[in-house]
């Protein structure tokens, strides 16, 4: 009778092994690392009543600062790949990308020009960087035409110069999909020198240019995402009352999802399967409310505050993550992101980018 007491138990400790361990698998394969790029002020070196800006990285509880105190710099995009994670930037110093916290300098054949990088993205190894190099303008007495922009990407640090009729378009994103590269950026145009600058919104497939709007309206782009054959461009238009409206675009057909009512803009895209989410913010009277949507359905992430925004959207498995600021005690904004909804509050002054990985 022993003896199959003891068959017994053993059966159920075995069993009991297998389940404890298959729960536990279970529960790190559904672990996320949620990887945050944002801001931190710091005092100078060099003068204590001097704010600097550093750019911050906060992964799962733990912070690092990545650019040098000496230098204001602030976060333009960031990418993870196999652990290794990439930054770009700009501010006192603009010819630059981190990996690792490590920087890597990016060169111009342009004769007097400035390399600013804006965007960067990793493929088979492979670290493409979006960006422009700022050149002075060649308009006598225009004291807006100081600068031009030319759109610029590089593979590897090799240069690939994009082509633009004005001669003037910064670049915001970039994406790479197979052997296809594709950067997003927006045209400035301006008739004469008294009126201020038309935006174009527009991206360019392996060099080839698809513009997003014409010229009787102001549209800028500031996020691409490619999901099999299709390419989603978030962004907003700007009214001539100055009143923004959100937007995006697939396959170069506009899509609104905000009402002639709203002042909302667009800053991030996402695309999971057949759901398109959106991160963003809307203007409400006095109140700016950080906002995502799922399929054109917006979702408030406000919280009851004055002032909040989202500026960086991810999903995985389902979840739907969200960086950006919320105003707390004295109106003073934290960096924050919101797990489907819920809150968590960061040890950052300024969120900018968010990304997720098992």
């Amino acid at each position: 009778m022993q003896n199959a007491y003891k068959a017994c138990f053993k059966v159920l400790l075995l069993v009991t092994l297998f389940i404890s361990i298959s729960c536990k698998k279970d529960d790190v394969e559904k672990e996320h690392k949620v990887h945050v790029l944002g801001i931190v002020y710091e005092l100078s070196p060099s003068d204590p009543y001097v704010t600097n800006t550093r750019i911050a990285y906060w992964i799962n509880g733990a912070v690092d600062t990545i650019s040098d105190l000496r230098f204001k710099v602030l976060p333009t995009s960031m990418y993870v790949s196999d652990d290794d994670v990439y930054v770009t930037g700009f501010g006192d110093i603009n010819n630059v990308y981190w990996k690792n916290g490590s920087p890597v300098y990016l060169k111009s054949d342009i004769e007097d020009g400035y390399v600013h990088t804006s965007s960067v993205f990793v493929s088979d190894k492979d670290v493409y960087v979006a960006g422009y190099v700022r050149v002075l303008s060649q308009i006598p007495g225009d004291p807006l035409g100081s600068y031009r922009d030319i759109p610029m990407y590089w593979k590897n640090g090799i240069q690939y110069q994009l082509p633009t009729s004005t001669g003037n378009a910064p670049t915001t994103s970039i994406y790479v999909s197979g052997n296809d590269v594709y950067v997003l950026g927006v045209e400035l145009k301006r008739s004469n020198i008294n009126e201020s600058y038309t935006t174009t919104a527009l991206y360019w497939k392996n060099g080839v240019v698809t513009k997003l709007s014409n010229e009787r309206s102001s549209t800028l782009a500031t996020s691409l995402f490619v999901s099999g054959n299709d390419v989603y461009v978030a962004g907003y238009e700007r009214k001539e009352n100055e009143e923004l409206f959100a937007k995006y675009w697939k396959n170069g057909i506009e899509v609104n999802i905000a009402d002639e009512k709203s002042n909302a803009i667009v800053t991030s895209i996402f695309v999971s399967g057949n759901d398109v989410y959106l991160a963003g913010s809307v203007n409400e009277g006095t109140r700016t409310k950080a906002t995502y949507w799922k399929n054109g359905t917006p979702v408030y992430l406000d919280g009851g505050s004055p002032f909040s925004t989202a500026s960086s959207i991810y999903v995985l498995d389902n979840e739907v993550y969200v960086a950006g600021i919320r105003s707390r005690e004295q109106g003073t904004p934290n960096g924050t992101y919101w797990k489907n909804g819920v809150e968590v509050a960061l040890p950052i002054n300024d969120t900018r980018f968010i990304v997720v990985t098992k």
